[in-house]
């Protein structure tokens, strides 16, 4: 694992409705994440690991906080019923998609 993949490690599962909102809520994830590279806030949240894991994802993030402010968001944007945080986990590193 990355140093920089190390450090987002606030996770959240979510489950959402459908991949038009998984997808703006990966867009989501971008602007909330402040690090550099916020891409890694989302990596592992396409649509067909959304579709293989029961229309569940997991975001990451390099704080609590922003973990939260992301929620936060989400709640201010989404009608109820669209997304569902189904778990949070403080210690849960995000791993590059590839490894050499």
């Amino acid at each position: 694992m990355s140093a920089l993949h190390a450090l987002y490690h606030y996770s959240v599962t979510i489950k959402a409705t459908d991949k038009s909102v998984l997808g703006a809520l990966r867009g989501l994830s971008f602007e909330v994440e402040t690090a550099a590279s916020s891409q890694i806030s989302s990596g592992g949240t396409t649509g067909d690991v959304w579709e293989k894991n029961d229309k569940q994802v997991k975001f990451r993030f390099t704080s609590a906080e922003l973990r939260e402010r992301f929620l936060a968001e989400a709640a201010r944007i989404f009608h109820a019923g669209l997304f569902e945080p189904v778990g949070t986990d403080d210690v849960d590193p995000a791993t590059p998609r590839h490894q050499s």
